[in-house]
């Protein structure tokens, strides 16, 4: 079985309206789409976290974390397959990430 993948956030009032927080957010960076993933992916709200990791990406293509994050969010959908592919960009992008390499491990286990 695959961990829990959720990142765990506290309830305040950025994590009740994400959006509010996103409007404060510097224009132009992967970080706060990618912070505002992880409160959607927290809350459960997968699509929403998908778009805002995906629209992170555009931002930062290569970026490891984000890539092992939609991984997750992907895993989590039973999109296997492209979970699987997250996590290999992101072991390429960063080949010391052991988050994504037992992840995409897991997957290679659960479905080779």
């Amino acid at each position: 079985k695959v961990p829990d993948s959720r990142p765990a956030v506290l309830a305040t009032p950025e994590t009740e309206n994400p959006a509010v927080w996103l409007a404060r957010a510097p224009a132009n960076s992967a970080e706060p789409l990618n912070n505002l993933a992880n409160i959607y992916h927290a809350q459960s709200r997968l699509h929403e976290a998908e778009q805002s990791y995906r629209g992170a990406l555009s931002l930062s293509p290569a970026n490891a974390q984000i890539l092992t994050n939609l991984g997750n969010v992907l895993a989590d959908e039973q999109r296997l397959d492209e979970a699987r592919q997250r996590y290999t960009e992101s072991v390429g992008s960063n080949p010391g990430s052991t988050l994504a390499q037992s992840r995409l491990n897991a997957l290679k286990a659960r479905n080779p």
